[in-house]
């Protein structure tokens, strides 16, 4: 078997190793959201809620229905985004990652299925403006929508986004500076490895948003780093927890973690709020 037949062999194994895991992941996705659709406080209810740091979440961010202007420019951004064909090279996407059987995509791929989509950067959007953090941390820029939006949200604090893959790093770091945001430092290295060069303490007010590592312990441990650094006030935000079957099982750990005070399922994203010293979790329809 020649090279070139043993590789389209390859990839063909990984295409459809890929394809029936994503079917395998909505049928897991839809079984997960029956439940919280019925167990889940709606806007009315939340008046029930007797953490003021919760309901206050609720009121001013979740159903903030005000329309920013800096929603416009990021998805204008992101428009001009998907109608990219220019090709490039995937060097390190992380064990994990949503888009990992191919080498070559199209820019316009990964900004359709890599990016965070309209409602889940508005809210980002929204966490960053009403919070008003110190300093932003981001696992998994990709090529950086959902930065623009924490960025923009908090033009005072400062971003810190991290990214493996050498060209989104750089394709990132280039859309940053022409869109003139200079708060955001992009680090092209593995999560771990720019992990190691954080502060044991952070002390500002922080938002973290975990994202890019699908798999089930390395989500647990990028967990355990920041409850163990951050400081009262700060959040986690953690993409996708119903992903996947380990994704879920990474948020049932994380629930009942006591270093992770209060949580709120959104179904796709996870929110940790370190604001009380007894453990509290809430299901808010988003």
């Amino acid at each position: 078997m020649s090279d070139a037949v043993k590789f389209h062999t390859g990839m063909k194994k990984k295409f459809l190793f890929q394809f029936f895991n994503n079917i395998k992941n909505k049928i897991i996705q839809i079984s997960g959201f029956i439940p919280y659709f019925f167990n889940a406080t709606s806007l009315k209810k939340c008046k029930s809620i007797d953490n003021n740091a919760v309901k206050d979440f609720i009121v001013s961010v979740i159903f903030d229905k005000k329309q920013y202007h800096d929603y416009v420019i990021i998805e204008n951004h992101r428009k001009k985004l998907e109608k990219d064909k220019t090709l490039i090279e995937m060097n390190d996407l992380g064990a994990g990652s949503k888009i990992t059987y191919l080498h070559f995509r199209t820019i316009a791929n990964i900004a359709r299925h890599a990016s965070v989509n309209q409602k889940t950067g508005r809210l980002l959007y929204r966490l960053a403006h009403y919070y008003s953090p110190g300093l932003i941390i981001e696992l998994g820029t990709a090529l950086g929508i959902s930065t623009l939006f924490l960025a923009a949200g908090c033009p005072s604090a400062k971003v810190i986004t991290i990214e493996a893959d050498r060209n989104l790093a750089a394709l990132a770091s280039g859309y940053f500076m022409n869109m003139g945001l200079k708060n955001i430092s992009v680090i092209n290295k593995s999560f771990d490895e720019a992990l190691e060069m954080l502060p044991l303490k952070i002390i500002e007010k922080t938002i973290v948003f975990i994202d890019g590592n699908h798999q089930k312990e390395a989500v647990i441990n990028y967990v355990g780093f920041f409850s163990r650094c951050l400081q009262s006030g700060s959040m986690m935000v953690i993409d996708d927890i119903n992903w996947s079957a380990g994704m879920q099982q990474a948020w049932k750990e994380i629930k009942y973690d006591n270093s992770c005070p209060v949580t709120i399922d959104l179904f796709y994203l996870g929110i940790v709020l370190f604001e009380r010293a007894y453990k509290e979790n809430f299901q808010i329809r988003f």
